[in-house]
Order: C-alpha cells, then sequence, then structure tokens
C-alpha cells in the first residue's frame, strides 16, 4: 500500500499498470500480455484485504486506465479485458471482477460511443474527461469485443452483465438507425440533389481561334453562359431563392411543437419548391466565375440548405433529432483521481479567496503622486508672451488714433441747425 494512496498498489496494480503501457515499450505486444496472465491471476487470488481484495482491486486499476488512460492505454486495456476473460471467466473468485458496476459502466460508454451522456463541466469550464466522447479507435475494438463475448461466453454466469449491457447497447443503436432509416424515408434526401441540367441559359457564340488554354472547356464542353443576358437572370433567381427560403422557416416557425413538418401541406409545398431552385443554383454554380455572382449564389444555397434542414428536423417529433457533437478529449486531470470530480465547494472558495486577494492588493496600491506644476521657466515664457502682446495691442492703438481711416474713429452724426 502506498504511503500517501488511499487506494492499494500491490502486485496486482502493477501488473496491470505494466500491461496497459503503449506498445512501442515492448515491441512484442500482445505476447507480453499474454506472458503476465498467470501472474496477474495468481497476485489476485493471494491479494486477500479484507476492504480490497485481489479481483476488487484488479477491476479498480483496469478501470482507471479504461477511464483516465491515454488512447494506447485504453486499447491496450480492453485487450487485457479480453485475456482475462478468456483466462478466468469461469473461475469463482474472480466474480467480482466481471461484476464490478464501474467496469460494466464504461463498457456501456464504449459501447454506445459516449451516446446519452451528458457532458459535465466542472465551474473552471474544463471537460470532465470521464465523460467526454470516447475515440473511434475505442469504440470499434469494444464492438468487436462485446461481439466475440457474446457469442461464445453465452453459458459463463460470471459474464451475464457484462453480456446483457453489449445486448441492450446493440439494441438501442439499431433502433436509433431504424428511427434515422425512417426519417430518411419520410424526407428526400436532398443534400445529393443533382443539378438541373435542362435548366436553359444563353451561351456565348464564339467563332473557330486558334488553340488556347480554353481548349480544355471545349474539349470537356464545359459552357460559358453570356453573362450580359444571363446576368440579370441569375439575380432574379437568387432573389425568388431569398424568397423561398425564408417563406418556408416562417412556415416551419409557425408550426407547433406537436405538429410535423410532414403533415403542413404549405410546409411540403415550401420544401418542394426549395429543393427544386436549388437544383437551378447548383447549375448556375457549375459555370458562373465572377465573383460578383458566385458569391451570392453560394449565400443563396447555403440558406435553401437550412430551411431544407430545418424541415428534416421538424419532420420528426420535437426533441428526438439531435444535433450530434464529437468531443475527443482525452485530458489526463484527475488521474491519480478514481471517480469523484473536483470539489465545486473547495473550488468555489479558493476563487472567492483570489477576488479577495486581488480586491486588497487593489486597495494597497499606492495612489498615483498629482501632477506637478508648470515649471517656472515655461510660466516665465507665457507672460513674457502676454506681455508681448499687450504692447502689440497698446501701439495699435496709437498708431489708428492718428489714422483718419482706421476702423477705431466714429463719423459723428450730423447735427441739422
Amino acid at each position: 500500500m502506498g504511503l500517501f494512496s488511499k487506494h492499494q498498489y500491490t502486485d496486482v496494480t502493477s501488473i496491470i499498470d505494466d500491461c496497459c503501457k503503449s506498445h512501442e515499450v515492448y515491441d512484442e505486444g500482445d505476447d507480453y500480455m499474454e506472458s503476465k496472465i498467470d501472474d496477474l491471476l495468481d497476485a489476485i487470488k493471494r491479494q486477500t484485504d479484507f476492504v480490497e481484495p485481489g479481483p476488487v482491486e484488479a477491476a479498480r486499476a483496469l478501470r482507471k486506465k479504461l477511464k483516465y488512460g491515454t488512447i494506447d492505454e485504453q486499447y491496450n486495456g480492453l485487450l487485457l479485458l479480453d485475456m482475462i476473460v478468456a483466462a478466468s471467466c469461469d473461475i469463482e473468485f474472480m466474480k467480482p471482477f466481471f461484476n464490478d458496476d464501474k467496469i460494466i459502466d464504461r463498457l456501456i460508454f464504449f459501447f454506445t460511443a459516449g451516446e446519452g451522456q451528458p457532458q459535465f463541466t466542472y465551474d473552471s469550464g474544463r471537460i470532465d474527461p470521464s465523460v467526454s466522447k470516447p475515440k473511434r479507435k475505442i469504440v470499434d475494438l469494444s464492438l468487436r469485443l462485446g461481439e466475440l463475448w457474446y457469442r461464445d461466453y453465452q453459458d459463463c454466469p460470471n459474464m451475464d452483465r457484462i453480456l446483457e449491457a453489449y445486448r441492450k447497447a446493440i439494441e438501442e443503436k439499431e433502433r436509433k438507425e431504424s428511427r434515422k432509416s425512417k426519417r430518411r424515408q419520410q424526407v428526400p434526401d436532398f443534400m445529393n440533389d443533382d443539378a438541373d441540367m435542362e435548366y436553359e441559359f444563353e451561351l456565348y457564340d464564339e467563332p473557330n481561334r486558334p488553340k488556347t488554354n480554353a481548349e480544355l472547356d471545349k474539349k470537356y464542353k464545359i459552357p460559358k453562359i453570356n453573362y450580359e443576358k444571363e446576368g440579370p437572370k441569375i439575380l432574379q433567381l437568387i432573389a425568388q431563392a431569398n424568397i423561398l427560403s425564408t417563406n418556408l422557416l416562417n412556415t416551419l416557425n409557425s408550426l407547433t411543437k406537436d405538429e410535423l413538418s410532414i403533415h403542413s401541406i404549405k410546409a411540403n409545398e415550401g420544401f418542394d419548391e426549395c429543393r427544386s431552385i436549388r437544383r437551378k443554383v447548383l447549375r448556375y454554380l457549375q459555370l458562373v466565375q465572377r465573383e460578383e455572382l458566385l458569391g451570392p449564389l453560394l449565400k443563396c444555397n447555403d440558406d435553401l440548405v437550412v430551411a431544407l434542414k430545418k424541415y428534416e428536423e421538424r419532420s420528426v417529433p420535437y426533441g428526438i433529432f439531435a444535433k450530434e457533437s464529437e468531443s475527443d478529449d482525452d485530458s489526463l486531470a484527475n488521474y491519480e483521481s478514481d471517480h469523484e470530480p473536483v470539489d465545486n465547494k473547495v473550488y468555489t472558495r479558493q476563487r472567492g479567496n483570489n477576488e479577495t486577494a486581488s480586491s486588497s492588493s487593489n486597495l494597497n496600491k499606492k495612489v498615483p503622486p498629482p501632477v506637478p506644476p508648470k515649471s517656472s521657466i515655461l510660466s516665465s515664457e507665457e507672460s513674457r508672451g502676454a506681455q508681448k502682446l499687450s504692447i502689440a495691442t497698446r501701439d495699435k492703438a496709437l498708431l489708428d488714433e492718428f489714422d483718419p481711416f482706421s476702423d477705431v474713429n466714429e463719423v459723428a452724426p450730423a447735427r441739422w441747425s
């Protein structure tokens, strides 16, 4: 038992940690694990601690690798689990290992690719690694092993809970695929619509000329549209498509939560109109090369796709069409922790202390010194400038007094006797 560890660290944990290391350490790969299986089972059998007997310690050590380990450690952990199943699934003293709740929960997590388990985040915003989505490599291996176990170990009582977990996961997966297939049958696959090749447009009438790089266009029959004639048509098509996509979105937003889009005549008509005009937009996207037309066409196509996808989402009861989000974070945070997340109270208290410290540090900051007065040199220069200005004003007044045409001279009002 480690000096500062609350869990035991015996030969059981040591062998499991050693087997779950990356294959880069041991060139022989799986052969190394196979050579350690007998030693691991002997160590588990010898561990007779009352609090944590050998099977319980083995389950905890392996579960930690499957939960917090790197991708290689999780992969090797599943391989090691498969070897333990093959070597000891019918041994009575290993029953606590195969019925460990947390190992079974982790296998369900792998079987279902992490679906149905919301991501828990700490107050700091960091995602709990125990509920982040597993890598596809791990999911595929777990499904292959689950299929193998379900086929070969039906008569092994120790494997009942693991096999039941695999069966339920597969049934749930099949139900989801059935719902998706049914939805695809109800809503046409608009994302694979082809461009409207029958849509007519004006072409350039080019005379025969020497071979140039444009010969490729002629060779592969890539037409060149007449922008002078087709430009207004393209702009009109874009305007019409924007109106149709907006109308479809407004129709879908007006539906109640219990009303499906496929049951609305107006929504169905809008869906068909958006699909039809999008095929024309796709045709222009194949031919248009001018940026002033290409950009609006791309934006128009995106708006149509948004409206069509909204129709597909509303074709099933509200909440079933969930947006899938993959998160492949493989954080090693809390690696030595078994299952508990960071205590929110501790984090809140630490954050409060940090805020208090920051506020006290702000109070202890020195008040900045006052702005120093202007230097005497600047003051003397300003006073001399003002003195010169007053002298110049006085001299000008004296000159104006003897100037008959000065502005300061007033004409006396006329007096009539």
